[in-house]
């Protein structure tokens, strides 16, 4: 690797979702660097993330602390402009992550949680910490195609629709959009988005 000419590190969730995964990212870039595998076509370091569309929802604002187009919500200016957009007030602090909902959880000051298209049991390093904070909440919703090891935990657990049963783009680890075109209509009569829709 640090003789061979351009050389680049691809690596994907069995790193990321390891108990050390960000002791290991770290130590990746770290090598990258020190062997000047970075910055210059050829090379550097690649995460592959776990979804289809992970970099497409994080371009969107899933993130707790940021809106749309990573514009963080903190920032007075940047509020301001999507609470005129959205029609709404934004409230300045950021929301929780994950391990944060489920630490709250367990404290008693969180107490519900929507998930959707996630095993969260499974994805995570902690299961322990992850089980604890689910068994804590006084509703779990879970809206998924198969029953999985979240769903166990599950007080309402709604079906989800395939990728057959979507229309709209997912944006992929390189920023490529990619249009995705309805096959059928979803089995259970309704697409996620319009669940998430009619419970809100």
């Amino acid at each position: 690797y640090a003789t061979g000419g351009n050389a680049a590190i691809y690596y994907g969730l069995g790193v990321t979702e390891h108990s050390q995964g960000s002791t290991t990212v770290m130590a990746i870039a770290n090598l990258a660097m020190a062997t000047g595998n970075i910055g210059r076509p050829g090379v550097g370091v690649n995460p592959l993330r776990g979804q289809n569309n992970v970099q497409g929802a994080c371009d969107m604002g899933s993130f707790p602390h940021e809106l749309a187009g990573y514009r963080h919500v903190a920032e007075g200016d940047t509020r301001a402009l999507f609470e005129t957009e959205w029609n709404c007030a934004l409230d300045h602090e950021p929301g929780l992550r994950i391990p944060n909902m489920l630490d709250a959880a367990v404290e008693g000051t969180f107490r519900a949680l929507y998930i959707q298209g996630e095993d969260i049991l499974q994805s995570d390093p902690d299961t322990r910490h992850v089980s604890a904070g689910l068994a804590a909440m006084d509703c779990v919703v879970v809206q998924d195609l198969f029953l999985n090891e979240t769903a166990n935990y599950a007080h309402v657990f709604l079906p989800g629709c395939t990728f057959l049963e979507k229309d709209g783009t997912f944006t992929n680890a390189e920023r490529r959009i990619q249009r995705v075109r309805r096959v059928m209509q979803p089995k259970n009569g309704y697409a996620d988005w319009e669940v998430t829709q009619l419970i809100a």
